[in-house]
């Protein structure tokens, strides 16, 4: 599936600008599967501040209703890893079906984020069951 970023933070670093969030999309009849990952952090790099590394991202999708919505994430620390101790664990949600609405679907405090978007250094999956396209 095709995924059109119409606008990302951005971070320019070894002469080259770097996308600092990510969306993936997959299908598989009316299932929708949407990975977003951030990998923006809070505070100060390379002279550009990011203030608390948060972002604030809108789906806009080729459906205009769904009649279930899952997330899976991984939470914890993405600054940590599991080398020592189990620190970043997945875990699963389900959403509200009636966060998209009209095919707009925005990543907040109600969608398992932040209420100002998605989360520092974050992994989310979103599932959506498609209502008839």
């Amino acid at each position: 599936m095709a995924v059109e970023e119409r606008s990302v933070p951005t971070i320019r670093w070894d002469k080259k600008t770097h996308p600092l969030v990510g969306a993936y999309a997959m299908r598989d009849g009316n299932r929708w599967t949407v990975l977003v990952v951030s990998r923006k952090l809070d505070g100060l790099h390379d002279g550009v501040d990011f203030g608390d590394g948060t972002t604030p991202v809108t789906l806009r999708l080729p459906f205009q209703a769904a009649r279930s919505i899952t997330l899976h994430q991984l939470t914890g620390d993405p600054r940590q890893s599991n080398r020592e101790k189990m620190r970043i664990q997945p875990q699963r949600r389900e959403i509200a079906a009636e966060a998209l609405a009209n095919g707009v679907f925005v990543i907040n405090a109600a969608t398992g984020a932040s209420p100002k978007g998605l989360p520092p250094g974050s992994v989310f999956f979103y599932v959506f069951e498609a209502k008839a396209l």
